[in-house]
Order: C-alpha cells, then sequence, then structure tokens
C-alpha cells in the first residue's frame, strides 16, 4: 500500500480494501460469490429466509485456511457476525 502512495506502483489488486484511505482511489474488479450447496431433500431448502444463523448445527465440508487466509477469515468473520459463531466444520477439501 505504501507502495502505491508513494508512486513507485501506479496500481495494486487489494483484498479487504481498508476503509476510509483519503490517499487511494479504489475500483471494484472483482465480487465474490459464495453458495451454500445442500442435497435438494435437505430440511433447510423449505426455509424462506435461509440466516446464517439457521446453519447452527449443519456439518460442513470447508476449505483449509492456508488455501486463502483472507477470504477463509473473512468467511469466519461473516459467519460470527451473522449468528454462525462456530461452523461445524466435518471435513476440508
Amino acid at each position: 500500500m505504501e507502495a502505491i502512495r508513494s508512486g513507485r506502483l501506479d496500481a495494486g489488486f487489494v483484498f479487504n480494501m481498508p476503509k476510509g484511505d483519503a490517499d487511494l482511489d479504489q475500483i471494484p474488479v472483482a465480487l465474490q460469490h459464495v453458495e451454500l450447496a445442500v442435497p435438494k431433500e435437505h430440511p433447510l431448502i423449505e426455509l424462506k429466509n435461509l440466516r446464517l444463523r439457521d446453519l447452527a448445527d449443519a456439518p460442513f465440508v470447508w476449505f483449509p485456511r492456508r488455501e486463502a487466509p483472507a477470504f477463509y477469515d473473512r468467511l469466519m468473520h461473516e459467519c460470527f457476525r451473522c449468528g454462525l459463531k462456530s461452523p461445524l466444520i466435518v471435513r476440508k477439501a
């Protein structure tokens, strides 16, 4: 970030851009699209407004943090923020 501020770099891709940085302008180039996959017969399908906290007892297949630490941390933060305090991770893939 400092190299961009100082002019040594013209641009950079940043995941989780700090808010309120008056020295930098930003242009969104991608949005993360995350979906929940469940079997067609799963009871969650019946919910009209599924919330993350509704998944408290659901077992998850999750990706290892080492694969994408910032994205992993962001997903965990959003789960916690929305009421899924600790996803029940039964397998990493």
